[in-house]
């Protein structure tokens, strides 16, 4: 985080069938160990994909960090390129 505040995040990962997934976010204090903000999983169904999505307002300071990552799961892709979407930005 460049300046201390509440940041809003955002993700959303489309997932092949057949395969349970699970991602997790989180905050990484700066100079700190990861701290878990948020966890989602789904089960896949034969023929069918599945989302995980999160939406959050986390407090940072500065120097703090927020990443994603994916536990389980096949992401589904076109041409080499997983279908995703990770954001984050300042609100206050």
């Amino acid at each position: 985080a460049p300046i201390t505040g509440i940041y809003q995040f955002n993700v959303n990962l489309f997932f092949t069938s057949f395969n349970p997934a699970q991602i997790r976010i989180f905050k990484t204090p700066a100079g700190g160990s990861d701290e878990t903000m948020a966890e989602q999983k789904a089960q896949g169904f034969a023929g069918s994909h599945h989302v995980l999505n999160d939406s959050r307002c986390i407090q940072l300071n500065v120097g703090d960090a927020v990443r994603v990552h994916k536990d389980s799961g096949t992401l589904t892709t076109n041409t080499g390129k997983d279908f995703g979407s990770f954001s984050g930005f300042l609100i206050g």
